[in-house]
């Protein structure tokens, strides 16, 4: 796939070169065969079959490694590396983002808590889009300040505890992006 690709769910996105894997995978699947007409005719103990099928169901699963599926329906957002690639277990290969369920965090004081509550909605604004509004809705408070100072005795020092409050913003267009700076209304 290439950045900017849409993707659905469990779809290949990429796929490894696994020669030593299926090599290793043949030879395991011709020798349970061969143990299990070995132990239908009482050569083998049930020991033996279990330990063939064991190297085999291994096999197997190390030849699926070698394709990487999407996780979600989503887009490519970037791409890491090129066709013919050497790279080293767990290197990242591709960024994908679901661009339909976009979400931000926004840092509220104290004091407009609870005019709050999960499932309000809201109205998202980017500033280089003139009167077009995202909608969005509360998805969750923070139960605890994300900034406490270490005595809170006054009104005003309690007027600096800021809680996080996770948006989720309808995108139909996919116009939002990850990274993008969004204001986001809030009831007086």
């Amino acid at each position: 796939v290439e950045e900017g690709d849409k993707v659905e769910a469990n779809q290949p996105i990429i796929r490894l070169d696994c020669r030593e894997f299926r090599i290793i995978q043949s030879i395991a699947q011709i020798n349970f065969q061969r143990t299990l007409k070995l132990f239908e005719l009482q050569s083998v103990p049930q020991e033996q079959v279990d330990t063939m099928k064991n190297r085999k169901d291994d096999a197997d699963l190390h030849v699926e490694w070698c394709v990487v599926a999407a996780p979600l329906k989503a887009t490519v957002l970037n791409k890491y590396h090129e066709a013919g690639e050497w790279v080293q277990p767990g290197t990242r290969l591709f960024t994908l983002a679901d661009l339909k369920n976009v979400w931000a965090y926004v840092y509220v004081p104290e004091t407009m808590l609870a005019k709050l509550k999960v499932g309000m909605q809201l109205k998202g604004l980017l500033s280089e889009i003139k009167g077009k509004d995202f909608p969005g809705t509360i998805l969750k408070i923070n139960s605890e300040a994300e900034f406490t100072p270490k005595n809170v005795q006054t009104l005003e020092e309690r007027t600096r505890l800021i809680y996080g409050v996770k948006v989720n913003f309808v995108n139909a267009d996919d116009t939002l992006k990850p990274g993008m700076t969004i204001e986001v209304k809030f009831p007086e």
